[in-house]
């Protein structure tokens, strides 16, 4: 019985809080308002409609469910939506989601990755059906989509480019694997697909109809059919994961579609933010029914074969790594009002992936790494930025850029470091070719971009890649070329188009950065010499040929000039750079030991934009102080020289290690790229690929070094 009430005020209080949230979230005297102006008839049919919907939604869960083994009791389906939806409230929607359908259903002897199973299978059958009711909606609402090329177009479709591009160089990879899976769904899977396919459709009309009646309340003179094709869209919008519950999407595609059709904007907002109520309100009372069964953990006889919990997770751990390498290298900005979201592709797979390596571990043996003492040092890390995040709240006060971006973004690199650590378990090589083939297509992407520049079809511009950043993307290809230096066989080719990507992106440090891994590859890789030389012949062939090009063919444009941003650049960018550091280090000198709090930097900044200290090293002494640099550093120059005084003849990981942290030390002394995903990935990737030498190999390798 205490159990039961102990249940009961966990939930309410998680009840209260994502209130609270929503409340905070809204204009109270406007939603007051809208409310009034709806009569009951219309206020019960909404509620109405959206308690079919999570009926349909908690019918999907449990068909879901009972095809991956697991019996789930529409009950317990309630309780797994109504928790997931008040988690996905209170943090983002996928990890919040994640976090309390994993606490719930681990009661019901659904491991983690069932979890992950579940809720991405909905995810999908949702998004599909989502989608096609978009689109239809569009076409009608607007009866042709236009893109102007001038207004953000041009990076949609490289964006589609791209992802093509990187899948299909994924394909190529895993081509047997795929085929395997494939040829193993069964009849009975691919009904399950269908019903969840029909459950979603079942969900989404409900949904559309919880909005018909309370925009049709607000708006009576907007047509239906017009109406009923907005919604679509503004329904596919809030359903997107990159925000808490759809709050501040949900209403701004509102205002955008809703907008179109004639609906002023007061009564576009208000219908957004009553259904986003009604949808918590809701959630908290299925969530109170549920009660009962949160207190109880009955024994299920699940369906599944006992291996059946790890087969999910090995299932996992094969898709997202590689999935991760895949996109890794897109980093868009989302609209969201008036501050576009940074966001890179691979952020959802990392952080499941580290959900799933942490409780992975905690129920057996520590991970292996090569080098002893790793998750100490991670440790140590944590409470580091821990401490200084207290001390920038003490200075400053809390902000955005401390807490989300620095402190929870710590969280996500070493999010990523878990995933690169998850692909080893299967195949280290394949993933390591993964990520080569993505950032080599990336890079012929890149080229053809730059051929159409040459030729005169778009302005001249730095080349960012996918990154939005020409730094950023120079930093990836100082990534891919170190992988494909350390790979065996090395390849040509890969090297050549690694650094044509760092000439075409006119990076200072790029370029010299690419200078000093090629010197540590010589130095430490025995006879790479030989393929560095003619990748460099055909690189500058390359961008010699992309660079005259337009003086034969009479185009009045040209590439930026890589040699001339080298030797001189920016004036106002150099200047930026050198004022950020030496600020920096008139911060460190006044804190020396501990710095003066993790965002203090941005916070005090007086200039006309935020600005921050352009030198990973220097932030982390200004910010950090001597005590916490020390922490970070160490165990980065730790790895370098363990690896590099056991150098081990055609070790892959041994090498990758060297060359990445000589890349990433050498770019970061002009630059703040420690949040860079691709160098943790591969971190994480090296230092989770333990080798055995026989003492006849060791031998052979000390006499090969002598």
């Amino acid at each position: 019985m205490n159990v039961r009430i102990f249940r009961i005020v966990v939930t309410t209080t998680l009840l209260l809080a994502v209130g609270w949230i929503a409340v905070a979230s809204i204009d109270r005297e406007q939603l007051i308002e809208t409310v009034k102006s709806l009569d009951a008839v219309n206020l019960g049919l909404t509620v109405f409609f959206l308690l079919l919907s999570s009926l349909f939604a908690s019918l999907r869960v449990r068909s879901i469910a009972a095809g991956l083994g697991y019996s789930l009791s529409l009950r317990d389906s309630i309780a797994v939506l109504s928790l997931g939806q008040l988690g996905g409230a209170i943090f983002f929607q996928i990890f919040g989601q994640l976090a309390a359908r994993g606490s719930y259903l681990s009661r019901r002897d659904v491991p983690f990755a069932g979890t992950v199973l579940i809720t991405g299978q909905e995810r999908i059958a949702a998004a599909l059906v989502s989608l096609l009711l978009a689109t239809i909606g569009a076409l009608y609402l607007f009866r042709a989509i236009t893109f102007d090329l001038n207004s953000g177009g041009t990076d949609l479709v490289w964006i589609l480019v791209g992802l093509a591009l990187a899948g299909i160089a994924a394909v190529r990879i895993w081509f047997d694997e795929i085929q395997t899976a494939f040829s193993s769904i069964s009849a009975a899977g691919i009904v399950r697909v269908i019903i969840s396919i029909l459950y979603s459709g079942a969900v989404q009309l409900s949904m559309m109809g919880a909005y018909l009646c309370t925009g049709k309340a607000l708006a009576p003179a907007i047509p239906l059919s017009d109406l009923t094709a907005a919604i679509t869209l503004v329904m596919f919008a809030s359903s997107i994961p990159i925000s808490l519950a759809g709050w501040g999407v949900r209403e701004i595609s509102a205002v955008a579609a809703l907008g179109a059709i004639g609906m002023k904007t007061a009564a576009a907002v208000s219908t957004a933010i009553l259904i986003g109520v009604l949808s918590i309100a809701l959630a908290g009372i299925l969530a109170l029914y549920s009660a009962h069964a949160i207190a109880i953990r009955p024994t299920y006889h699940h369906t599944a074969k006992p291996s059946g919990k790890t087969l999910h997770q090995n299932v996992l751990s094969k898709i997202l790594p590689p999935l991760a390498a895949t996109l890794v290298f897109f980093q868009i900005l989302i609209p969201t009002g008036l501050t576009p979201l940074n966001a890179n592709l691979a952020d959802p797979i990392a952080i499941l992936c580290g959900c799933i390596f942490i409780l992975a571990h905690l129920r057996s043996q520590p991970p292996a790494w090569r080098i002893s003492g790793i998750n100490l040092h991670v440790l140590a890390c944590t409470i580091v930025i821990t401490l200084a995040l207290l001390i920038g709240a003490i200075a400053v006060g809390w902000t955005q850029w401390a807490v989300t971006n620095k402190y929870l973004g710590w969280l996500v690199l070493l999010c990523y470091g878990a995933t690169g650590a998850m692909a080893t378990k299967f195949s280290f090589s394949k993933v390591l070719s993964t990520f080569i083939s993505v950032g080599c297509a990336i890079c012929i992407l890149e080229i053809a971009r730059a051929l159409m520049t040459s030729l005169g079809f778009f302005q001249p511009v730095f080349v960012a890649g996918l990154s939005n950043n020409p730094n950023a993307f120079a930093f990836q290809c100082i990534m891919l070329l170190a992988a494909s230096l350390a790979y065996r066989p090395p390849s040509i080719a890969t090297i050549a188009l690694a650094l044509t990507g760092v000439w075409l992106s006119s990076s200072r440090s790029g370029i010299c950065t690419a200078v000093i891994v090629m010197a540590v590859s010589t130095l430490m890789i025995d006879r790479s010499w030989r393929k560095i030389v003619p990748a460099l012949f055909a690189a500058s062939i390359i961008g010699a040929f992309l660079f005259l090009l337009p003086n034969f063919t009479g185009a009045h444009t040209s590439l930026s000039n890589p040699i001339k941003a080298l030797t001189v650049g920016s004036a106002s960018s150099t200047t930026e750079h050198l004022k950020s550091m030496i600020d920096g280090i008139t911060m460190f000198v006044a804190n020396p030991f501990f710095g003066a709090g993790l965002g203090t930097f941005i916070a005090t900044w007086n200039g006309p934009y935020p600005l921050i200290i352009h030198s990973t090293s220097i932030w982390l002494l200004a910010e950090f102080g001597l005590f916490g640099a020390l922490i970070f550093i160490s165990p980065i120059v730790r790895i370098f020289i363990v690896e590099a005084r056991k150098f081990r003849n055609n070790d892959v990981a041994g090498n990758l290690l060297v060359l990445i942290i000589a890349g990433f030390s050498a770019m970061s002394i002009f630059h703040e790229f420690m949040y860079q995903r691709t160098f943790w990935f591969l971190l994480g990737l090296a230092l989770a690929h333990t080798v055995s030498f026989t003492n006849e190999r060791r031998t052979s390798v000390q006499q090969a070094l002598t």
